[in-house]
């Protein structure tokens, strides 16, 4: 994609109305604390309790805000936003597009708690989510629907809202199950007669006692039933096979939840260090504050060396762990990146099962086709013998006539 492309529909984003573009679309460094006095959404005495309560509370500076009502969830979102150099979108003010919510169904926005909500004039469809660092919801809907996303921020309860008033998808309808028992399961019979010659004439012999029976009717080759057989067999085979392909793909579907299960936790557990890097740094600041604050004249020298190795020492101790905590994130990264490798490869795995069971019910359907084509040549076979018995009677009854006919004309013969 060009850059006037990205330009072209970030500007065509940012017209419309709850739209909040980013001042820096690469992002910002440091802290969303930071970045939530920065914009001015909470007071920085807020933030600094927060700091400090969510060391000890075990949850997330921002969290904390909301919940005490320093702070919105709606600016929660637009700071997350900020941070990251994303849209953020007030959906209470911005115009859903109903046809971008139709390209996926409920239960996949729910699973990946994403959702379409816009799509710009040159096609790129507007992916509005909560968790900026969720590559891969945005990734699958990308995939989903045949489009080029771009994610945008929302708050949390208003996506889950927006999610609950889509309608529920239509039930399933079960994939086509092949019959137990194929047409044409009763067999032909082995044998059937076969047209003997016509005479040309029936004269009558000379001596009843020579007169010679018809000849026996040869029988026709009987139908090849076994291909029809291995046909069957090959048809169950390919039903086997469909199968343990459906069942992998499922494995395959369990496994990649699985891992974006681990990846979300993964995520939770990297934001609550950064929380708790938060609170070291707000406990660092408040250490130099009251260092700052205290009399120099009330120090005794003494006190004030030990005081301040002691500080020093714990100014240290904490750098060592914010730096162990930095290393703790990259690790993390690579993991994670790592693990988007394995879900890259899965995919091509299930595209090349998903071919290999099309081809499959392809091949199905092609020996279907040549099974329909062997019964109906047992049925002209069939039709051919009912010909060939009633030519035979038909032969019989001029022979008796024959005999008939013989036996007369002996009985009439002078004797001498």
């Amino acid at each position: 994609m060009t850059m006037g492309v990205v330009e072209t529909r970030d500007e065509w984003l940012s017209t419309r109305d709850g739209v909040t573009p980013p001042s820096s679309p690469g992002g910002r460094g440091g802290f969303i604390t930071d970045v939530i006095v920065e914009l001015g959404l909470a007071s920085d005495a807020a933030v600094q309790t927060a700091l400090q309560d969510a060391r000890f509370a075990g949850q997330q500076p921002g969290t904390l805000l909301v919940e005490r009502g320093e702070l919105t969830a709606n600016d929660l979102a637009r700071a997350i936003a900020e941070r990251h150099g994303l849209h953020h979108v007030d959906l209470e003010h911005f115009e859903v597009d109903q046809g971008a919510m139709r390209l996926i169904d409920r239960n996949v926005a729910t699973r990946y708690s994403a959702l379409p909500i816009a799509q710009s004039p040159s096609g790129t469809l507007i992916v509005a989510l909560a968790d900026p660092l969720d590559a891969i919801a945005v990734s699958d809907i990308g995939e989903i629907t045949k489009s080029e996303p771009l994610p945008v921020i929302v708050d949390a309860d208003s996506l889950r809202e927006l999610i609950d008033r889509m309608p529920e998808p239509a039930r399933y309808s079960a994939p086509m199950q092949l019959p137990d028992e194929l047409p044409g399961e009763e067999r032909a019979p082995e044998t059937a007669a076969q047209p003997a010659a016509q005479p040309e004439s029936v004269a009558p012999p000379p001596d009843p006692v020579a007169f010679a029976a018809p000849p026996a009717p040869v029988a026709p080759p009987p139908v090849d039933d076994g291909e029809g057989e291995r046909l069957r067999e090959e048809v169950a085979g390919l039903r086997d096979e469909l199968e343990r392909e459906r069942a992998a793909l499922t494995e395959v579907e369990t496994e990649r939840n699985a891992e974006r299960e681990r990846a979300a936790e993964t995520i939770a557990a990297v934001t609550a260090s950064a929380g708790e890097a938060d609170g070291l740094r707000a406990e660092i600041e408040r250490l130099r504050g009251e260092l700052a604050e205290r009399p120099a004249v009330a120090l005794d020298r003494d006190d004030g060396r030990a005081q301040h190795a002691q500080t020093a020492k714990a100014l240290e101790a904490a750098v060592a762990e914010k730096e162990e905590m930095r290393a703790e994130l990259e690790r993390e990264r690579s993991a994670r990146a790592e693990r988007e490798r394995r879900q890259d490869n899965e995919r091509v795995q299930f595209a090349q099962a998903t071919k290999a069971r099309d081809d499959a019910e392809a091949e199905v359907e092609n020996l279907r086709g040549r099974l329909a084509e062997l019964e109906g040549r047992r049925e002209d076979v069939d039709l051919a013998g009912d010909d060939i018995q009633r030519a035979l009677d038909a032969l019989n009854e001029v022979t008796e006539a024959a005999r008939s006919a013989a036996t007369r004309l002996g009985a009439e013969r002078p004797t001498t």
